[in-house]
């Protein structure tokens, strides 16, 4: 569900995010506390993949993956979130946060 999340948001152009918050988080939790129907699930799962795999040939992705850029971006990303900064990938362009993120 977490994955179906990011690629959702990367497919319509976003960022993945590091911290869910709101509608999707309260959804995460409660399948993974056990409290949702297995099958609704699996339906929600399938209907959420084929609206992806639609957006795909729309977007020009290149036939290979570059690993070393995905994981330098992708530590970026996790090491910003566990210093508990601001920082921005640069490698990508996106940021974890969104633009109205503080930190307390």
């Amino acid at each position: 569900m977490r994955y179906l999340g990011e690629c959702e948001r990367i497919v319509s152009g976003g960022c993945p995010q590091v911290e869910m918050k709101g509608e999707e988080r309260a959804r995460l939790i409660e399948v993974r506390k056990g409290n949702a129907n297995a099958l609704d699930i699996l339906k929600e799962v399938d209907i959420r993949v084929k609206l992806i795999e639609e957006k795909i040939p729309d977007l020009n992705l290149p036939a290979e993956v570059d690993d070393k850029l995905l994981n330098t971006w992708l530590y970026e990303l996790r090491l910003s979130q566990f210093q508990n900064s601001k920082t921005v990938s640069t490698i990508l362009g996106c940021s974890p946060y969104p633009s109205s993120y503080s930190i307390l």
